[in-house]
Parts: C-alpha cells; sequence; structure tokens
C-alpha cells in the first residue's frame, strides 16, 4: 500500500517535471534544418560556394554557350 501510495507520488512529480522542462530548438528557413540556439545554420554558405565553385570553372562563350574555361583558352 505505501509502496503504490508512493509510486504514485513520484509519477506526479515526474510528470511534472516533464511539463516544466522546455526543449526548445530552432529551425533554418531555407532548408529546415533544427539548430541550437544561437547556431547558424551553414547550408546556404554551402550553396554559396557552390556557385562561385562553377563560376570560377565555367564561362560563356561568345556563340552563348556554357563551356569550361580550360576550353576557351
Amino acid at each position: 500500500s505505501q509502496f503504490l501510495e508512493l509510486n504514485h507520488v513520484m509519477t506526479m512529480v515526474s510528470s511534472q517535471i516533464r511539463r516544466k522542462i522546455i526543449m526548445y530548438y530552432n529551425e533554418c528557413p531555407f532548408c529546415g534544418c533544427n539548430l541550437d540556439p544561437g547556431e547558424r545554420c551553414e547550408c546556404r554558405d554551402e550553396k554559396e560556394k557552390k556557385k562561385r565553385k562553377f563560376e570560377d570553372l565555367l564561362t560563356i562563350s561568345s556563340d552563348g554557350q556554357i563551356v569550361l574555361k580550360e576550353a576557351v583558352a
């Protein structure tokens, strides 16, 4: 009987503690990644790196075609 009462009290306390613990995170508006508070998502940085890499490798020829810069030289 005392065990059941103690178990009931512990269950009530446990559920009250769980309700008070609020886990929170931020979500990146661009890729939906879950971020810790204060953390910055790198998705746009990666996109910019890829864009610059392609710009460094490619050029537009006189006839409007996209070609490798090595092929033009």
